[in-house]
This record gives structure tokens, C-alpha cells and sequence, in this order.
């Protein structure tokens, strides 16, 4: 895992450890509430701690079951990710709606530039049933698909698996 991802990774178990030592001296009484305490706790966790690993581990798994090398650290997703945690936990610390919706909008930026990064790792073209699949989202009477060749494609496909 690149340094920066296990960084953060430490940083957030640290921060969920205090918040949770912080919610053991709110039960007892030690220490007034603070407000939205169980979202930041739950969200240092699961987005915190898990997307860093994800994030980290992803492209080095891809590359390696791809047989490639391994990739460069990507500096702009792992700062659009931090931005947008450190700004959706600060929006649920303030009950911010603007800035929540900033840093869910940032996570999710990141997510599609690290699926670009996984894509590009990957290489090659997509598979015949993926793009048929994207294709049958969008509303159509069949012409496209056959327009690009995309149902002879798969006939071809499952005449292959059923003689193999």
C-alpha cells in the first residue's frame, strides 16, 4: 500500500479511537455530548479507514492479477478523497447540509477517477456482455444494439461456451 493511503489509515483509526473514547466519557457521564458524535465515529470508520485501504490496495491488485507494473501513486485522488471525507465529516460535526453534500460529491469524484485509474491498469476493450449491458440501460427498440453488432457478438459467445 502506498505510504500516503497507510498514513491516513493510521490517522483515521486514531481519530475513530478518540471518538469512541469520547462516546465512553459522554456514557459515563464524563463529558457533555457532542452533537452528531455517532455519524463522525461511523463515517472515520467505514469511509475513512476502509476507503483509504480500498483505495490503496486496489490499484496494486489490479496491476499485479493484470500482470503489469506497478502503478505511480495518483496524488489528485488521494487528496480529492481526504478533501471530501475531512469536508463530509465536518458538515456532520456542524449539521452543514452544503458542506455534507461537498464532501459526498468530492468522495464520489474520487471514486470515479480511481475506477478510471483501475480501467486504464486494465487496459484492453471491455467485454461483449459489459457493453451490452450499458447499452440495455438506455432506452432503445434494439436497433443500437444490433447496429453495433453487440447481439451477433454474444450469440457467438454462448455458441462457443456451449460447445466448449
Amino acid at each position: 500500500m502506498p505510504i500516503p493511503y497507510l498514513l491516513t489509515t493510521l490517522l483515521y483509526t486514531f481519530v475513530a479511537l478518540l471518538a469512541a473514547a469520547d462516546a465512553s466519557l459522554v456514557s459515563m457521564s464524563v463529558f457533555s455530548a457532542f452533537p452528531a458524535l455517532r455519524w463522525v465515529r461511523v463515517h472515520f470508520i467505514t469511509l475513512g479507514i476502509l476507503s483509504q485501504v480500498v483505495f490503496g490496495l486496489l490499484p496494486l491488485l489490479m496491476a499485479s492479477l493484470s500482470k503489469k507494473a506497478r502503478p505511480s501513486m495518483r496524488w489528485d485522488i488521494w487528496l480529492t478523497l481526504n478533501t471530501g471525507l475531512v469536508a463530509l465529516v465536518a458538515g456532520f460535526g456542524g449539521m452543514n447540509h452544503p458542506m455534507i453534500f461537498t464532501g459526498g460529491t468530492l468522495i464520489f469524484i474520487a471514486a470515479l477517477l480511481l475506477m478510471l485509474q483501475l480501467w486504464n491498469i486494465r487496459g484492453g476493450d471491455a467485454p461483449v456482455s459489459l457493453k451490452f449491458y450499458i447499452t440495455g440501460i438506455f432506452p432503445s427498440d434494439g436497433r443500437y444494439h444490433h447496429r453495433h453488432r453487440l447481439i451477433p457478438q454474444l450469440e457467438r459467445c454462448a455458441l462457443h461456451q456451449s460447445a466448449a
